[in-house]
């Protein structure tokens, strides 16, 4: 089953460095904008199933704000420890001024 592509956002509703959640067929998913380019990840850290919102965006990638985990926005990497798993991503685009991933 392909998936779909469905509106997180409007591109103005977020700047850079910034997140905001998103709740999509039941999927809580954050949304956050580095360099002007727009990323969708899981709004849950694989440590312990906490909410990553709230957390500081740096260097292209979020802390947990619970932990401090840390993981790579683009790819899901984990890349600081407690969280060894990657967040799932979705895939973004834009069309219009709409933010859109395929869920």
């Amino acid at each position: 089953m392909e998936a779909q592509y469905q509106k997180l956002c409007n591109r103005s509703d977020i700047e850079d460095n910034q997140t905001i959640v998103v709740e999509i067929d039941e999927k809580n998913i954050l949304v956050t904008k580095i360099n002007g380019e727009f990323y969708a990840v899981e709004n849950n850290c694989t440590h312990e199933n906490l909410p990553l919102n709230g957390g500081e965006v740096h260097n292209g990638q979020i802390q947990c704000p619970h932990h401090g985990a840390r993981f790579d926005i683009k790819t899901g990497k984990a890349t600081q420890f407690p969280a060894v798993m990657e967040l799932k991503t979705y895939k973004v685009k834009i069309e219009n001024d709409n933010v859109m991933a395929a869920i």
